[in-house]
């Protein structure tokens, strides 16, 4: 019996030949003493500690070597709730740039809204610190490729907080789908449910425990409405860009993952459609969007339906359609099923017991078995393993999400250079590639 088991030798030798992963990711150093020990503590600072900030710190306090030493967030309530979470000891301040001049901090969490990414991770690579920043990567492409070159600058190292990569079972799908089980892959549809809608109400007056100006940062300058921020920021096209980069950054990062050579595939033509909803909404998300992309080396066409089809607009996954079958991979368990993928042929189900496993085939390709996304993170400073996620795979999986985007909000076919990173003859759509800053702030 034998398989094609993708080490991390094999990896690293991949990803520097594709220009996607440098080596230096493999045994990144900490900024002053060299390749964390196995015994020594990384000192981390968290910064944006509400929804998602909180789950991150709660992983990372039960993630060894980690020593949380500092939390952050413009939202007073948040900042004391994470203070009190770590316990004794922790500092704790408002504004990220004080956080980043203690020098007895090694590395960042961070998990503020989209829109607050870029200036963030770039200003803690110039501090020398490492990175575990949530998804997406960016606002905007063009943010993203300065970090991209922000992290190739510096010696940290930087995870992406896409997760689902370590699920065993969603990994197993990847596999099956890698090992040919469903043949020759030529489409991979994803979706949805619909973005959420509600009647506008009034703005309000900030509350005193949160700084709203520092909130909106490089985001135009806006009144406060109660709904603008913390988790509903997802809505609003100032600060990200709805499901499409919320949950379309875990798809992505998943077909990517689930087709040879798919983190080094790259759109060639993407083409959307968008329509609002047919009554007022507070946010400005669009109430339906469709999207296809059509990729080269590999080739395979990708789509986005939101709200899904009609069987399953209530739900949210993605379908790997092969020559040979279709393997389905749903988020969270559908009654009847034994796992969160299902192989299909001809329209009906296949019993999971009669799929021949990923590894008992001459041929087959197996894939990366990590804990945590974290813990690979804690471990790729240590030297000991490559990560799973590193800013360039972010980038990818997010430039993708912004494609889509943008093609839908045009409402019309774009050709995209992935090299340059722009649209080809579209200047209209290469003004959205970035976008000017507020003043005073600027990336570092």
């Amino acid at each position: 019996m034998s398989s094609k088991r993708i080490g991390r030798r094999s990896f690293l030798k991949m990803a520097a030949a594709s220009g996607l992963i440098v080596p230096r990711f493999a045994r990144a150093a900490a900024p002053a003493t060299g390749v964390l020990g196995a015994n020594d503590r990384l000192v981390v600072g968290c910064i944006g500690v509400g929804g998602q900030g909180s789950y991150l710190l709660n992983l990372a306090k039960q993630t060894r070597p980690i020593s949380i030493a500092a939390v952050c967030d413009v939202d007073r309530t948040h900042m004391e709730k994470a203070a009190q979470a770590v316990g004794e000891g922790v500092a704790t301040f408002r504004d990220y740039r004080r956080l980043l001049e203690r020098k007895d901090i090694d590395a960042l969490i961070v998990a503020v809204p989209d829109h607050w990414h870029a200036l963030i991770a770039t200003a803690g690579c110039a501090a020398g610190k490492h990175l575990y920043c949530e998804k997406p990567l960016a606002y905007s492409i063009g943010e993203g490729r300065a970090m991209v070159d922000a992290v190739r600058r510096s010696r940290c190292v930087f995870q992406t907080g896409t997760h689902h990569r370590t699920d065993p079972e969603v990994r197993e799908a990847c596999e099956l789908v890698r090992s040919g089980r469903i043949g020759r892959v030529r489409r991979i549809d994803m979706w949805m449910w619909a973005n959420p809608c509600e009647p506008p109400t009034p703005n309000t007056e900030p509350p005193v425990e949160l700084d709203w100006d520092f909130w909106l940062g490089p985001a135009p300058k806006v009144p406060y409405h109660p709904k603008r921020c913390h988790f509903n920021f997802r809505w609003w096209r100032d600060y990200a860009g709805a499901y499409m980069t919320d949950w379309g950054c875990h798809m992505v990062n998943l077909v990517l993952w689930g087709i040879k050579g798919g983190d080094q595939a790259v759109p060639v033509l993407v083409e959307g459609e968008q329509k609002p909803f047919d009554k007022p909404n507070l946010y400005d998300c669009p109430g339906t969007q469709k999207v296809r992309w059509v990729f080269k080396d590999p080739d395979f066409e990708l789509t986005w339906t939101e709200p899904g089809p009609a069987d399953e607009k209530d739900t949210h996954g993605m379908r790997f359609v092969g020559t040979e079958g279709e393997l389905k991979i749903a988020f969270g368990k559908l009654q009847g099923w034994d796992k969160q993928w299902r192989i299909s042929r001809d329209g009906r189900p296949v019993p999971t017991a009669d799929v021949p496993r990923a590894g008992s085939r001459p041929g087959d390709v197996t894939l990366p078995q990590i804990r945590t996304n974290m813990a690979n993170w804690v471990e790729a400073i240590q030297g000991k393993a490559t990560l799973l996620n590193p800013v360039e795979i972010g980038h990818h999986d997010a430039t993708i999400c912004h494609l889509g985007n943008l093609a839908s909000r045009l409402g019309r076919s774009l050709k995209w250079d992935a090299a340059k990173e722009r649209f080809i003859g579209d200047e209209e759509a290469n003004k959205f590639v970035t976008r000017a800053y507020r003043a005073p702030w600027k990336l570092s």
